[in-house]
């Protein structure tokens, strides 16, 4: 993984649902989607700050991707 990786002006939701393009996956529902989301987060170890954010996973990147340290945007 790159260090510095690149973050869409879209949310986080739909930031690591990129992840999801060329998989089984990229066309399930979006509840499913949405668990899947959650559930890389939480493996990830991301899930805790996401969900302290203001919007959680509705967070938009355009808005707070300066305040995320490189580790966070990791």
């Amino acid at each position: 993984m790159s260090q510095k990786p690149i973050l869409f002006s879209t949310t986080i939701c739909k930031n690591v649902e990129h992840g999801l393009v060329s998989t089984p996956y990229q066309n399930v529902l979006p509840e499913e989607k949405l668990w899947l989301v959650r559930k890389a987060c939480i493996k990830a170890n991301a899930d805790g700050f996401i969900t302290k954010l203001p919007s959680g996973y509705d967070t938009v990147m355009g808005k707070c991707r300066f305040l995320l340290s490189g580790g966070q945007k990791q």
